[in-house]
């Protein structure tokens, strides 16, 4: 499983709300991130509170291990 997590200290903004607006769909925003993880089999979450920022983690499997060795040539 890869983990991925990126978080700052900006505004933030109410999660439901976004997700549930669908003035935002559009756009690469929320609902954007939530589609493209899925389409790798995984799953976004975030968790935001005005005024205190926004932390968003990404889950997404790894198909499997690489079995070539690096350095070697093809």
């Amino acid at each position: 499983m890869l983990e991925a997590i990126v978080s700052d200290n900006g505004v933030g903004f109410d999660v439901q709300a976004e997700c549930q607006n669908p003035e935002k769909w559009d756009h690469f925003g929320v609902r954007g991130m939530m589609e493209r993880a899925r389409m790798l089999g995984g799953e976004v979450r975030w968790n935001s509170e005005t005024g205190k920022g926004t932390t968003v983690t990404f889950h997404v499997p790894i198909a499997g291990k690489e079995t070539r060795s690096y350095g070697q040539k093809d």
